[in-house]
């Protein structure tokens, strides 16, 4: 594969990127120092640094220990958000059952019950779908493999 990648320089004068001069009125991406590396450049040179890096026993269980917990917990986590979902699904059921029930009963009229239960069953839905994303995170990714963040409107 061979594609060209910016490789922000920095400027000789100051530690910062180079970055687009919008506000100096040349408009977006204007600078024309920037350099482009090929991508094999930067995987070899890159790989390079990595093998470089050398590191004791004691280090290497603390960060294994580390990942470890870290694992531990965010599996709790994701753990507790499933059993909310579940929770909150179960709940709006029962709601909607017992809501039912008052309407064969006569204690509510139909304008009511069909508004309420089409807003729990939207609710439901959302809990649902919160939890078959819970169960089946397909969007993970390598570098997630061990720990992985979602953030979910409907059970956060």
């Amino acid at each position: 594969m061979s594609s060209r990648i910016w490789w922000p320089s920095r400027r000789a004068n100051t530690s910062t990127v180079t970055a687009p001069d919008i506000d100096k009125g040349r408009g977006g991406y204007a600078d024309c120092r920037r350099k482009y590396v090929r991508e094999e450049v930067l995987n070899d040179t890159f790989g390079t640094l990595l093998d470089q890096l050398h590191f004791d026993e004691e280090v290497l269980d603390w960060v294994k220990t580390a990942l470890k917990a870290s694992h531990a917990d965010e599996r709790c986590g994701h753990e507790q958000a499933i059993h909310r979902c579940q929770t909150e699904y179960k709940r709006l059921e029962d709601r909607l059952q017992a809501m039912y029930l008052d309407k064969l009963d006569g204690r509510i009229d139909n304008v009511f019950y069909d508004r309420m239960s089409a807003q729990w069953r939207t609710e439901q839905a959302a809990r649902s779908s919160a939890m078959v994303r819970r169960k089946n995170p397909t969007w993970m990714t390598a570098f997630a493999c061990w720990s992985w963040h979602t953030t979910l409107v409907a059970c956060s």
